[in-house]
């Protein structure tokens, strides 16, 4: 009885483990498309003075930032301020911020239904983030330290390999930048041969990285006025460096790395009937043996290379219509081998296109006809993602309608460029050209679009560009001009959403340099100055015109008309 108790519950012990099994494949089956972690690239931390940036990117194609004005969404700690893409102001110092990043999944695929269960980083994968979900779906939020306070210095260089040239390349993320210029350093970089006790420097015959060797890349990194260096980590290639001496203005970061074999192929050797032969192996000038061309698999013992004499005839092989022949003692030996081809022509390879698949190069054999190396199918070429697209203003004529002008980058193989306007929360197409540029007109006067590209071949599209926001220029004001006792008062009406205005006067019409001052106003509101200290009884021509700041850069209108005046 107790026997039977005892095997009853093993088989119930046994059930409920083979349905766990199945369970945890079912599971694992199911999860497949299940996102669980989320990586938010391109988004700049705040930088006092500068407007907020909303041009992220995902790193999965899995999922995508949500398309609208609460794509991303940023605010203070204390949520004082919000701003979207559609209304922002500039970051304040010593003050704390945070972004939200709306994310949804792309066909297919799904977040899982607690968003505690995804894990997130933001800023290439070394700032750990949070995710939430409200009524407006997911979302990753990152705060950041006070404003102005750099806590993370990262960059990005080429790991050196053997024979390629070391880069000496700028590091900018607005916050802070390399800078020098000395020999050997060049964009604040410098790579030292820590084997050979010496800089490499650019331009140079010897400018390269060797097999066995240890470099170390230093970096001198400057803070952007008016940010400065906190408790700040470096990461060169997201892996922690060496950061000193610490300073709030400039920071040296250091990271070593080392080269490894070189090795190059030794072709096999077939044994004789009286002679030892060997596999085919890599070797390297160190004295390293390899199974592999990038000395991932070493050779313990050489021995496991080496061929004994076979002890019979070697040195030729039958072929599908000669017998072999010995070259030790001269004799035929073994019947034809119709496996084994020696005149074999080529198959020439077909190069695959960006509208047709290719193919590879294939051997017929010109004895037999048998084909001995079949050709397979080339996928065809992908189109680029279309990169570099920006925006240019183009000042008014008349009216309240102005224009943008789209250019970007040419991508290889493209026959046309599909341009996409972001309208009423929707993408529409806009135009389709075999152009790299498109001039978008119609459009109101200082305000902003957003657009994005890509490239069209036969019926194959390549991935869409990040999207691209233009702005147009301020409207033109209206000129009248008053003249005074050895002054002149410049007036003129208000134009909406700006910044402020310029006034320029000359008693040159043409408005020559020598001739010509400039007095900027950085008030909106101002209709009107006074120019002092002018001379008697000269004639003064003016004009003005209205300028808005964006990101730190002036976006101009139009000049108004040139009125003059004489001077009492």
């Amino acid at each position: 009885m107790k026997k039977n108790k005892a095997l009853k519950l093993t088989g119930i012990i046994l059930c409920l483990l083979l349905l766990c099994v199945i369970g945890v494949m079912t599971a694992s089956a199911e999860d497949d498309n299940v996102i669980t972690t989320v990586h938010i690239y391109g988004i700049d931390g705040p930088v006092p003075g500068k407007a907020p940036d909303f041009s992220g990117t995902t790193g999965s194609s899995a999922y995508s930032i949500i398309q609208d004005e609460h794509g991303v969404y940023w605010s203070s700690n204390d949520n004082s301020v919000k701003w979207n893409c559609d209304s922002y102001g500039t970051f304040v110092k010593d003050t704390y911020y945070k972004v939200k990043v709306y994310i949804e999944p792309e066909a297919g695929y799904e977040f899982p239904a607690n968003a505690a269960d995804i894990t997130a980083y933001f800023g290439g994968g070394k700032e750990k983030a949070w995710v939430y979900k409200d009524s407006n779906g997911y979302y990753v939020q990152q705060s950041f330290d006070r404003c102005g306070t750099i806590l993370t210095v990262a960059i990005t260089t080429a790991v050196p390999e053997i024979g390629a040239k070391p880069e000496f390349k700028t590091v900018w993320d607005g916050r802070y930048y390399s800078s020098g210029s000395i020999s050997p350093e060049k964009e604040g970089v410098k790579w030292y041969d820590e084997t050979e006790e010496k800089y490499l420097v650019s331009g140079t015959t010897e400018c390269y990285f060797k097999a066995h060797h240890t470099y170390t890349v230093s970096y001198s990194i400057y803070a952007v006025d008016p940010c400065e260096f906190g408790s700040a980590s470096a990461f060169i290639n997201g892996k922690r460096a060496q950061l000193d001496p610490f300073n709030p203005i400039v920071v040296d970061v250091k990271y070593t790395f080392e080269t490894g074999c070189d090795p190059e192929l030794v072709e096999g050797q077939f044994p004789t009937c009286g002679g030892t032969g060997h596999v085919g192996y890599y070797a390297c000038a160190c004295g390293k043996l390899y199974w592999d061309e990038e000395a991932k698999q070493p050779i313990a013992d050489k021995e496991e290379i080496l061929i004994p004499p076979t002890g019979a005839h070697t040195g030729g092989t039958a072929t599908c219509s000669d017998k072999a022949v010995c070259t030790v003692c001269g004799k035929d030996y073994g019947e034809l081998n119709k496996d084994n081809h020696k005149a074999v022509t080529t198959l020439k390879a077909v190069e695959a296109t960006y509208k047709a698949d290719g193919l590879t190069e294939g051997k017929k054999c010109a004895d037999c006809g048998k084909i001995t190396v079949a050709q397979k199918t080339v996928e065809r070429k992908k189109l680029s993602k279309v990169k570099g697209v920006k925006t240019k203003a183009v000042k008014l004529a008349s009216g309240s309608k102005s224009s943008l002008t789209l250019t970007w980058s040419k991508v290889t193989g493209a026959e046309k460029y599909e341009i996409q306007q972001y309208v009423s929360k929707k993408w529409k197409i806009l135009k389709t050209t075999s152009k790299t540029s498109y001039t978008v007109s119609g459009l109101k006067a200082n305000k902003s679009y957003k657009f994005r590209v890509r490239a069209v071949a036969g019926k194959y599209y390549g991935s869409y560009s990040s999207s691209y926001t233009g702005k147009t220029v301020p409207l033109t004001p209206t000129l009248t001009l008053k003249a005074g006792k050895k002054q002149l008062t410049a007036s003129w009406n208000t134009v909406a959403n700006i910044t402020g205005f310029e006034v320029q006067y000359s008693t040159s019409k043409k408005f020559t340099k020598k001739t010509t001052k400039t007095v900027v106003i950085k008030k909106s509101k101002t209709k009107k100055t006074t120019i002092k200290k002018l001379s008697k009884g000269k004639k003064y021509y003016v004009k003005v015109r209205a300028y808005k700041t964006v990101s730190g850069k002036k976006i101009y209108g139009a000049w108004s008309s040139v009125k003059n005046v004489k001077v009492k």
